[in-house]
């Protein structure tokens, strides 16, 4: 495996002694992992993050708090492993994106980002619970939507593609027709932005 064998490389004798778990319910992370060559093992993470006041926090403290708890909700159940977690936000202005709970939802929020740019921000974590290790932060990006009419937002919605992502839509699934442009890194729009994990 690509990564894998990198990594050895990097940390010689104790790459024997690494284990990646990914906390997160995405698909398209681990897709995204799988396509580096790193061996790694998918667990859900136990964090709940309903309920959480978080409407005063910046966003970026957002995106890292909820993606340091996504880590260490498990950490304890495999304290030798390194787990990975994120997490993904959209702003528009002063408002926080999240995952649609529902099409209205969905189709309220992608009235709101077409014809103009707003920012994706998606926070990583590494977590190794027996060495204490935690290590986070956040990437940020710029995406400009192209104008969208009724028509065309109801097409997308009948997709199927909106509800489980931040800002109600998926930039490298057919979202990307109406994608004008974007200022930073691609992965972080998909939801785990790479260079930052490996630098981490």
């Amino acid at each position: 495996m690509v990564l894998s064998k990198l990594i050895c490389d990097l940390f010689g004798k104790q790459c024997k002694e690494l284990k990646f778990i990914l906390a997160s319910n995405s698909p398209r992370r681990a897709q995204l992992l799988s396509n580096l060559g790193l061996d790694f093992e998918v667990i859900r993470p136990e964090f709940d993050e309903q309920g959480i006041d978080v409407s005063l926090w910046e966003p970026s403290k957002i995106v890292k708090f909820f993606s340091e708890q996504k880590a260490k909700s498990i950490g304890a159940k495999y304290p030798r492993d390194i787990i990975i977690s994120a997490d993904t936000l959209v702003i528009k202005g002063a408002t926080i994106l999240g995952k649609p709970k529902d099409i209205e939802e969905a189709n309220y929020m992608l009235e709101f980002i077409q014809n103009g740019p707003h920012k994706v921000l998606t926070g990583i974590c590494l977590y190794n619970y027996k060495k204490k290790l935690l290590l986070s932060d956040f990437e940020e990006t710029t995406v400009w939507v192209d104008k969208m009419g009724e028509k065309e937002i109801k097409w997308y919605l009948a997709l199927g593609e909106s509800l489980d992502k931040a800002g109600g839509y998926a930039i490298q699934g057919n979202f990307s027709l109406f994608i004008k442009k974007i200022e930073g890194c691609y992965f972080n729009v998909v939801g785990f932005p790479i260079n930052l994990f490996y630098r981490l």
